[in-house]
């Protein structure tokens, strides 16, 4: 099956990948737990739980966010994703854009991921830039919820695809840390 997603290695200069990846992980940049216990709402983990299923934690950091169908900046670090979708030469805007970490899990494995969803109801566009190395893939599914691709977290590495596709983060076993920023983009 062919998925309407595209992965761009390098996608920024080496200099610009380091300068996020030294603001994501200095000390002055704030973590919060994710307002849920899950990576996703409790709707979704009902709805799309199976067998590979294991919904952990996650700290946030939202750059943007909607509010009655307004798009409000949240931080002092939102250049940061203006930086990557000023690079990425699309007409899109942004709609929602935050940065999620995802600590090591010695329960989980390879094969294991936080609940397949889609990030909002709207069309849209989604985005992936990872921040650092990590063996947490990212699960695309098709629209029958079987995998169809996973993806490598490769610091420096944009995701594109179709907001409509579920996705989701798999679990840092071997790595410390999985970092992302995630964005959801006007079609």
């Amino acid at each position: 099956m062919n998925l309407p997603y595209k992965i761009i290695d390098n996608f920024l200069n080496k200099k610009e990948i380091e300068e996020i990846h030294q603001t994501i992980f200095s000390d002055n940049f704030a973590w919060y737990i994710a307002s849920h216990q899950h990576t996703v709402s409790s709707y979704d983990l009902k709805e799309n739980k199976d067998n590979n299923t294991l919904d952990y934690f996650q700290f946030c950091h939202i750059l943007y966010f909607l509010k009655d169908n307004q798009t409000l900046v949240n931080s002092d670090y939102h250049y940061l994703a203006d930086k990557i979708i000023s690079r990425s030469n699309l007409t899109n805007k942004i709609i929602r854009a935050k940065v999620n970490l995802q600590t090591q899990n010695k329960d989980a494995t390879l094969e294991t991921y936080n609940c397949p969803h889609i990030d909002m109801d709207e069309n849209h566009l989604a985005a992936i830039y990872y921040v650092n190395d990590s063996d947490g893939f990212t699960f695309l599914f098709d629209f029958d919820n079987n995998i169809v691709e996973k993806i490598i977290p490769k610091k420096g590495r944009l995701l594109l695809f179709d907001g409509k596709l579920k996705h989701a983060s798999g679990h840092p076993v071997h790595s410390l840390k999985r970092c992302i920023i995630n964005f959801n983009l006007t079609t």
